[in-house]
């Protein structure tokens, strides 16, 4: 199967649900966030195979995350947040991990 260069989103749209918690982690509390987000992409993303072609016009994210308050400094840069997501792009599935370290 040869792949095309990706394509940027060309723009997305989201929301996220933080939840409090009394839970606490190294002196820090802990919240608990959920997320959804929708990414369009301007070029649809090619993926071609010999005999079929497949355009991946926009891809949907399902995540769960935790964030600190306050922040852990890792070398300088300050860790808030992390989590895990499931993303769907037509006929692509992926598993993503993400964090706001180091920005």
């Amino acid at each position: 199967m040869a792949c095309q260069p990706l394509a940027f989103p060309a723009g997305g749209l989201g929301a996220e649900y933080k939840m409090p918690t009394k839970w606490y982690v190294f002196g820090r509390n802990l919240s608990l966030h959920g997320r959804i987000v929708q990414y369009y992409f301007g070029n649809p993303v090619n993926f071609e195979e010999e005999l079929d072609e497949f355009k991946v016009k926009y891809s949907t994210e399902l995540g769960v995350s935790f964030s600190v308050d306050p922040p852990i400094n890792i070398l300088g840069y300050k860790f808030r947040q992390g989590g895990i997501g499931f993303e769907r792009a037509g006929e692509y599935d992926a598993v993503k991990i993400f964090t706001t370290f180091p920005f």
